[in-house]
């Protein structure tokens, strides 16, 4: 996805979220991660509109739907719901953002290993959104997945001595685009 559908993308979801409020409908908005744990579903298929994954981030919202049943909470596409049951997420085109799994690049020094290594694991596009992200270990790409950098980048958090992402192993199948800054 280029940035141009990926921007025009979250203006339709801003306007879309907006007229269904107008409307009274009782899409509920939720203000981070935290809360849409601990906010108890009212019916099945119930949706609600998450704004952030941290409160006041504005990054790694999205609707959720309620099911019914049992599904391991993966902390981006799946959430566990209070009382049973689970949230899952609307993706768009099949695409997860790293911000969706709580990567974040706007705190210095924000180990973001975790969030990442989450959406390559339970995703099959994944994308850096264009942020600059830090980590403290290696990631691990499984196959047939799609790694966008989307003009990002990852950079260590451990001395660049260290053996840490001396070589990239990937197993057959991995598709990463990598862009480049022009300086």
């Amino acid at each position: 996805m280029n940035r141009r559908k990926f921007i025009s993308f979250l203006s339709f979801s801003a306007l879309y979220s907006s007229s269904r409020l107008s409307w009274g409908s009782d899409l509920y908005h939720i203000k981070s991660m935290s809360e849409l744990r601990n906010f108890k579903p009212e019916y099945i298929g119930q949706e609600v509109y998450l704004e952030s994954y941290y409160v006041g981030v504005g990054r790694g919202g999205g609707y959720f739907t309620f099911h019914e049943g049992v599904r391991n909470d993966n902390g981006g596409t799946v959430i566990s719901a209070v009382g049973g049951g689970y949230w899952l997420r609307r993706l768009h085109n099949d695409l997860c953002l790293v911000y969706d799994f709580g990567a974040r690049d706007d705190i210095d020094g924000f180990d973001s290993t975790n969030a990442i290594q989450g959406a390559i694991d339970n995703c099959n596009h994944i994308s850096l959104g264009g942020g600059n992200f830090n980590i403290s270990h290696p990631l691990y790409l499984r196959s047939n997945i799609i790694f966008d950098g989307d003009f990002g980048s990852l950079s260590s958090l451990v001395p660049k001595n260290s053996a840490f992402m001396k070589d990239l192993y990937l197993r057959q199948g991995t598709t990463i685009r990598i862009f480049y800054r022009r300086s």
